[in-house]
């Protein structure tokens, strides 16, 4: 592929050879390289809303698969965009090409831009078990969740006594079971405990009654370990609340509560706090004190054999809390959200995250990504918020408007969070007066609940890993409001059991997917009511640089590309790099330039000719057909072809009188030289007018060699002359030279090496 300028590399040597590049020349050098545009995490133009339907859509293994969107006011360049994608086996290389609209379908004869991503791309960069088993450079910023199945509700009828669930009650989950302490019933405080087995599929049981509390509380906080269940503060008479801390043992396999026993209080009376632990350390953050003031404390503990002796101070939260979402994934201590007081006028969107040392103490807290939608827990923190090891997740709560459906996700692996959030719509209805509960059900899957005491049931879906695969994609001078499509197209392998599915959800973007017949070009509505959940981002240089582009040749399609997976801390950790192979014809003397060889005919003669020619030769060859024969036709050399792939048939044809019945074909060989199979499309050409032909065509199983082979039939008469100029046989979908690598350290700072992946 031509670059501008051309790409250059230094050459280094040992002292004494003079064909090396001194160091001057090496400044030169890269001051002269070719052109490379950083791709950074930008802004978000089109997000997908989608719902709890998401699915797997194989289908893109022989379709082409089309996302249309719309521009939106006053933007006019895209970046990048991140695809749902699922490598199936050895998965397949993937081009993603975005398109002009022509009559709401892709105007496939004016790419604007395009990028190949390689199968050993995605394969290392997706997380399909989830990011817990994912590979090295399986990273936060490729991988999320969504809901599929749809959502069903069933029945849940806990009383308002020892076995049920009061208003305002402590909820949080563990092994199998959901644990809710405390309450209140508009008259009394209680200190009811109970808890709900998850009972496999769709199904919560009813709660069962464990050991109370001695001194009822609601609004209190209340998190686990693996061996205790601590409940911490409340309100426990009209507006005054309590600074004590109770403790209990906890059977996670059972769901069986022991006794409760009063611990060392809590430095303030406390309520509307968050809590969560890491190994044998709780941790609880802001709330409202005994003076009905909002605070921005952090405290935190260790348990030794269940009991608490002290509390220690951790680094404040750069503002306060109240009912914020608090959770730990792996070694991190996340909090998002929330309100300022306890009047919840000011709503944060806010995301804070702290690295838990291995003595349970916190490092100081770095600014994550804001939420989409500002939200605060529902009743008390831990409502809205299911537990989930590798991602934060946050299903509902309020916000200025009041309710919300919006699930909101932020996957977290050891080397920090993603630089963004996605999301989705819980639907039908609000979410805003439930709990939310899930439980793994392996393979990286989630029975998600969304639980409505006051109306008595819950509603159920699962929560599946999904590779959110970034592709750098640069594009300017776009028309702002007008309507765009991406169009997906993967390599298919020579195993059909190598492919790539893209993500499918209902309602995710205002225009169906669309699918065509590998290059047909043919469109239809691929799933009615569902879209590809794909997000479109600008080229505003906001968060990480996750790629460069270079060198776009006049189709758009980058010669090379370039993702970086980078820590929490923007440190190196892998890389992927492709290079385009050039997507050159197969065949020589495509323009009889240099003669007729290694053209040959039958049915007719193939000579150079003069007398028509087109775009500057000199030359064209001429079919001239002998009459009797039923067909006449020209062919290339044997070109090498992979059975299973995709090629197109291109050139120009110049009939004099015109001719009804013209081909442009391919026909097959196997390894031994053997014709056996041809694909072509007839048509009819005009008279005196050089007309282009172009079709694609699937080399057949068997197939090893091919010939391009221009042919008239109906047994043309010798007048009907056709003159063929710019006859290319080439792969539709070219190769590429990928790289994936990791960078190892040992430590935070040099690196002290590089792993090749793949």
């Amino acid at each position: 592929m031509a670059t501008t300028p051309a790409w250059q590399a230094a050459r280094t040597g040992f002292p004494g050879n003079l064909n090396a590049v001194n160091a001057s020349a090496h400044i030169n050098q890269a001051l002269g390289t070719h052109a490379m545009q950083p791709v950074c995490q930008g802004n978000a133009l089109v997000t997908p809303s989608g719902g709890a339907n998401f699915t797997w859509y194989s289908s893109g293994s022989t379709y082409d698969v089309d996302q249309p969107f719309t521009m939106p006011a006053g933007k006019t360049t895209i970046g990048r965009v991140a695809i749902p994608v699922q490598p199936v086996g050895g998965g397949a290389d993937l081009r993603v090409t975005l398109y002009p609209d022509s009559a709401g379908v892709p105007n496939t004869a004016s790419p604007v831009a395009s990028s190949m991503i390689p199968a050993s791309w995605i394969s290392n960069l997706a997380a399909v078990d989830g990011l817990a088993a994912g590979g090295p450079l399986a990273g936060a910023d490729f991988n999320t969740l969504c809901a599929t199945g749809g959502i069903t509700t069933a029945p849940w009828t806990p009383t308002t006594s020892g076995a049920g669930f009061l208003g305002s009650a402590a909820v949080t989950s563990s092994g199998n079971y959901v644990i809710i302490a405390g309450g209140y019933d508009g008259t009394n405080y209680f200190g009811y405990t109970s808890t709900a087995q998850y009972l496999g599929g769709s199904s919560l049981a009813q709660p069962a009654a464990q050991p109370t509390i001695p001194t009822g509380a609601e609004l209190a906080t209340i998190c686990t370990t693996s061996s205790s269940v601590v409940f911490i503060g409340g309100i426990i008479s009209g507006t005054a609340s309590t600074s004590n801390v109770w403790t209990a043992s906890w059977d996670p396999n059972t769901g069986v509560i022991g006794s409760w026993s009063l611990q060392a209080a809590y430095p303030s009376n406390i309520y509307r706090a968050g809590s969560a632990t890491w190994g044998n350390t709780v941790y609880v953050v802001g709330g409202v004190n005994g003076s009905n003031a909002a605070v921005s404390t952090v405290y935190y503990a260790t348990l030794s054999n269940g009991q608490i002796s002290t509390w220690v101070a951790a680094p404040s939260m750069p503002h306060t809390l109240v009912d914020a979402f608090v959770g730990v994934v792996g070694n991190w201590l996340v909090v998002a959200g929330g309100a300022a007081d306890a009047t919840d006028n000011t709503i944060y969107g806010s995301t804070y995250y702290a690295r838990i040392h291995a003595d349970g103490s916190l490092g100081s807290w770095q600014s994550g990504p804001t939420l989409p939608v500002p939200v605060y827990a529902y009743s008390t923190s831990g409502w809205n918020q299911p537990l989930i090891p590798d991602a934060f997740v946050i299903l509902g709560g309020q916000n200025a408007a009041g309710i919300t459906s919006a699930v909101q996700i932020l996957s977290i692996t050891d080397n920090g969070p993603a630089h963004q959030w996605t999301q989705f719509t819980w639907t039908p209805g609000s979410i805003l007066q439930r709990f939310a509960a899930a439980f793994p059900t392996g393979s990286g899957t989630f029975a998600v609940f969304n639980v409505s005491p006051r109306d008595q049931y819950y509603e159920f879906s699962t929560m599946v890993p999904v590779p959110m695969i970034s592709v750098p994609l640069c594009a300017t001078g776009l028309t702002a409001g007008a309507k765009y499509h991406l169009v997906l197209q993967q390599a298919r392998n020579a195993s059909p059991g190598d492919y790539l599915a893209y993500g499918l959800d209902s309602g995710s973007l205002p225009s169906d997917a669309l699918r065509s017949l590998r290059y047909g070009n043919s469109w239809s509505t691929a799933q009615t009511g569902y879209s590809v959940p794909l997000t479109v981002y600008d080229q505003g240089q906001v968060g990480p640089q996750l790629h460069t582009w270079e060198d776009p040749n006049s189709t758009g399609t980058a010669a090379r590309t370039t993702t970086f997976v980078n820590d929490y801390r923007g440190r190196l950790l892998g890389f992927a790099e492709q290079t385009a192979m050039p997507n050159n014809p197969l065949n020589s003397n495509q323009n009889f330039t240099t003669g007729v060889a290694p053209w040959t005919a039958s049915g007719g003669t193939i000579t150079q000719s003069s007398a028509q020619t087109r775009g500057g030769n000199p030359y064209s060859g001429l079919l001239t057909p002998n009459g009797t024969a039923a067909t006449a036709w020209a062919q290339t050399e044997l070109l090498p072809v992979i059975a299973g792939q995709y090629y197109l048939a291109n050139g120009w044809v110049y009939s004099p009188p015109g001719y009804a019945s013209v081909s442009l074909s391919v026909i097959w060989y196997d390894h031994a030289g053997t014709s056996f199979a041809s694909s072509n499309t007839t048509v009819s050409v005009p008279a005196g007018t050089w007309t282009q032909l172009a079709n694609t065509f699937q080399a057949p199983a068997g197939a090893a060699q091919a010939a391009l082979a221009p042919a008239e039939g109906g047994t043309p008469p010798t007048s009907a002359t056709l003159y063929l100029s710019g006859m290319t046989l080439t792969s539709r979908l070219p190769g590429c030279l990928p790289s994936v690598a990791q960078v190892a350290y040992n430590g935070t700072w040099p690196p002290v090496g590089v792993t090749q992946l793949a």
